[in-house]
């Protein structure tokens, strides 16, 4: 039975091997290296990540990890992520959940978030039971996603695609390389350099963004840029030339192990071109190194979130090999 001493606190260094056992025992494999990896990446950026545990008698009863973010899809709001969340098996059925989701909430509107969002595989029955107990509902966003064999297909001229919020795609991405139907063969004759993101790359993004939103969000970039460049095992961000001049960027970042995934994703955050780049089909020809990237690297899915209602950029996406995936978006507001 759970003590009535149970305190929550922000993970420490000591937690570790509690933590990583209990995730064993709730999950059936050991992801020692996605958190510590957590750990690592809070105690750089104590501002943009909450890890707690949840202890009772001096025992690990549950933990859970989250991020803010203040950029991620085009968004100018703070709001904060839920990557994983786990209860002693033990000490399930006495509310540890709820009292560790409490706190968490405490946390994240005390540092100005305004949301907390997740993602659950529709068919995690209890998971989803559990968020629907705590005031989470569907959120009013798409995850979408695509396996390691998409690859992007020619747009048509009704598939122009307006400016955006949210990945932020503005051109119009019309192929006018080749009509042959050789989609793959047809991109690479398009001439636009694609290579991987750089440090020094900061200034020519944060001004690319600013010219789409017109805000400056050089702070969510930086933070970004640190992530993907020196956290991240695996590179996977690029930027497109024209003329020797940056004219287009996606982010994106390797993940695993939220929920227990066993799987590898790569997750997009951002897509931007350069207004003055809009028509000569750079969205698609970052999308496909990426897409042939992931592959090289036995990456099995490329998943990320629209808006329901960003039309043009869900088409996009769907040209690019995306599909519904089997994940529902869920959130709750704080206002």
């Amino acid at each position: 039975m759970v003590s009535e001493t149970l305190t929550c606190r922000i993970l420490g260094l000591e937690d570790l091997d509690a933590v990583v056992e209990l995730d064993r025992l709730s999950g059936g494999i050991s992801r020692h290296g996605f958190i510590r990896k957590r750990l690592d990446n809070q105690m750089r950026h104590p501002d943009a990540f909450i890890s707690m545990v949840a202890t009772t008698d001096d025992a690990l009863a549950g933990f859970v990890f989250c991020h803010m973010i203040e950029g991620e899809f085009g968004g100018t709001e703070k709001m904060a992520i839920l990557d994983a969340l786990g209860v002693d098996p033990n000490q399930q059925g006495h509310r540890v959940g709820h009292q560790m989701l409490d706190n968490l909430i405490t946390e994240v509107r005390e540092r100005g978030g305004r949301e907390l969002r997740t993602q659950v595989g529709w068919n995690q029955r209890g998971v989803v039971d559990f968020f629907c107990s705590t005031g989470f509902s569907l959120a009013p966003r798409m995850v979408l996603e695509c396996g390691p064999h998409a690859h992007v297909s020619m747009l048509q001229p009704a598939d122009e695609l307006e400016e955006s919020q949210g990945l932020q795609e503005p051109a119009a991405e019309i192929d006018f390389s080749d009509s042959s139907g050789d989609d793959l063969d047809a991109l690479s004759r398009d001439k636009i350099p694609v290579r991987s993101l750089q440090a020094d790359d900061i200034d020519v993004v944060i001004r690319i963004d600013r010219k789409i939103t017109g805000q400056d969000r050089g702070i969510f970039y930086r933070r970004k840029f640190s992530e993907v460049l020196e956290e991240s095992g695996v590179r996977i961000s690029l930027v497109a030339e024209l003329d020797e001049q940056v004219v287009g960027f996606i982010m994106a970042r390797v993940d695993y192990g939220e929920f227990g995934r066993t799987d590898t994703v790569a997750v997009i955050d951002n897509i931007a071109i350069a207004p003055s780049a809009s028509g000569q089909h750079v969205g698609l020809a970052l999308m496909d190194q990426l897409l042939s990237n992931l592959r090289t690297l036995r990456v099995q899915t490329a998943r990320t979130e629209v808006d329901w209602n960003q039309f043009d950029l869900s088409r996009f996406l769907e040209r690019c090999g995306f599909y519904p995936s089997p994940h529902l978006a869920l959130s709750q507001r704080f206002d």
